[in-house]
């Protein structure tokens, strides 16, 4: 589940092109749920591993029963309505020439979308995706959904990108690459060893309580981001959020100040900031960060 920059839906053709910024990645074989707010704001997202085409409806209904809280949780973000989007195949396949006749996983969106009305949540669109294209699940009209599946109009899609490449939000073209650009970096990279030299004069410098220590964070990612961005400064800004994600009460307030109140231009440095803290943890902070 993630929480987007600020960006207000103007109509369903935008959906293809938005989706995988919201979700940082192309997403492949994958049902998410984007909820909206009563002005179409997008306030969260949500994706789910599609189950494989053998799985019965009555096991996949099972499965969403699992997930009826994080499905409850669209209304605790502020979203009262949803866009229901299915992604059937791998991230680099075309539009087949079969949803012609008609689309896969039919009956596991009205699955969902029964799921979604059980929590107070209106579909007001669910849309079987593949790359840029797609096709309603509840229209016929073949001179609005053809069957080759619309494509956003360019200016559409310039906009929607032009409103996160500014927010420096980057689309990786798989969950694949999104994992593995969080790989560990070696034991002996320049990065974690500046990062493990810095951890104790970075502890001595913080301020006391940890609103003050979540704010410094937050002020030296703005000033990291207006200069150039140096590994020496970005090491000391990894020890420091190293030493704030090791307890639960900093970590959540951390994640709080970055998200309810998301900044231009601190969220995407912090992104890169959060991802090298990941990247340059020891081996017993992992199950912590996880």
């Amino acid at each position: 589940m993630t929480r987007s920059p600020d960006f207000v839906l103007q109509g369903p053709d935008a959906l293809p092109v938005l989706a995988p910024y919201l979700c940082g990645f192309v997403p492949g074989r994958s049902l998410v749920v984007i909820g909206l707010d009563e002005n179409r704001l997008v306030r969260v997202t949500m994706r789910f591993d599609l189950p494989a085409d053998t799985v019965p409806d009555d096991a996949f209904a099972d499965e969403l029963a699992g997930t009826a809280g994080a499905l409850a949780a669209l209304a605790a973000a502020g979203a009262d309505r949803a866009a229901v989007l299915v992604y059937p195949l791998a991230e680099d396949a075309g539009w087949p020439e079969g949803y012609a006749d008609d689309l896969p996983h039919r009956s596991r969106v009205h699955l969902v979308e029964k799921a979604l009305r059980a929590v107070g949540v209106r579909v007001l669109e669910s849309l079987c995706v593949v790359g840029e294209r797609s096709r309603s699940y509840s229209c016929d009209d073949i001179d609005c959904c053809p069957p080759q599946g619309r494509v956003p109009a360019p200016e559409l899609a310039d906009a929607v990108r032009a409103h996160f490449i500014e927010r420096e939000v980057a689309v990786l073209p798989s969950r694949a690459v999104l994992e593995s650009s969080l790989d560990p970096r070696p034991p002996g990279d320049p990065l974690r060893r500046s990062v493990r030299r810095r951890r104790d004069g970075v502890l001595m410098r913080l301020p006391a309580g940890e609103g003050a220590q979540v704010e410094a964070f937050v002020e030296g990612v703005r000033s990291w981001a207006q200069l150039p961005r140096d590994q020496v400064r970005l090491a000391r800004l990894v020890a420091m959020v190293d030493l704030l994600l090791s307890t639960v009460g900093r970590r959540d307030l951390l994640l709080h100040r970055l998200t309810a109140r998301p900044e231009r231009a601190v969220l995407g440095p912090a992104r890169q900031v959060l991802a090298e803290a990941v990247r340059c943890a020891d081996d017993e902070d992992r199950v912590v960060l996880a």
